[in-house]
């Protein structure tokens, strides 16, 4: 299926802030279980991967890809 283009100002105005906000509280979420976790090296890495995945997705959203 074709995939129409949309320019980043429509897609500012337009773009699900729901969703943006769901993504943006993961992220801190992630960042605060990570940040409580230093001293458990295996799920202080687990929790900074999710962290890292989820600001890649983030940029994505925020691209309008």
């Amino acid at each position: 299926m074709f995939k129409r283009k949309t320019n980043i100002s429509e897609f500012e105005r337009d773009k699900p802030h729901v969703t943006y906000k769901l993504i943006q509280g993961a992220i801190s979420k992630y960042e605060r279980l990570r940040d409580d976790r230093q001293a458990d090296t295996g799920l202080f890495e687990v929790y900074a991967k999710v962290v890292e995945d989820l600001k890649l997705i983030q940029k994505s959203f925020v691209a309008g890809e």
